[in-house]
């Protein structure tokens, strides 16, 4: 329910008819963690969203350092387009 969490998720969800949060979690990430496969998070959803359409958002408040000997999320500046 963070203001800025959800002034952004109105920005980038704003073609979407509702917005709902569908999971909190907390994980530890530890040296020996493997490094995720490149994937959008949209790729979840087994729905053929229109093209330009954000289905899903993601927000992460990291407590401890996220580096890529501990499989740190990498981001792939420009693969929204």
């Amino acid at each position: 329910m963070h203001e800025t969490v959800m002034e952004a998720g109105q920005l980038i969800l704003a073609a979407a008819p509702s917005m709902q949060f569908s999971n909190t979690e907390i994980i530890t990430m530890v040296p020996e963690e493997t490094e995720q496969a490149i994937h959008g998070d949209q790729d979840i959803w087994n729905y053929p969203f229109p093209p330009g359409f954000e289905g899903t958002f993601s927000v992460r408040w990291q407590l401890t350092e996220f580096t890529p000997e501990n499989g740190a999320t990498r981001l792939v500046l420009g693969s929204h387009q």
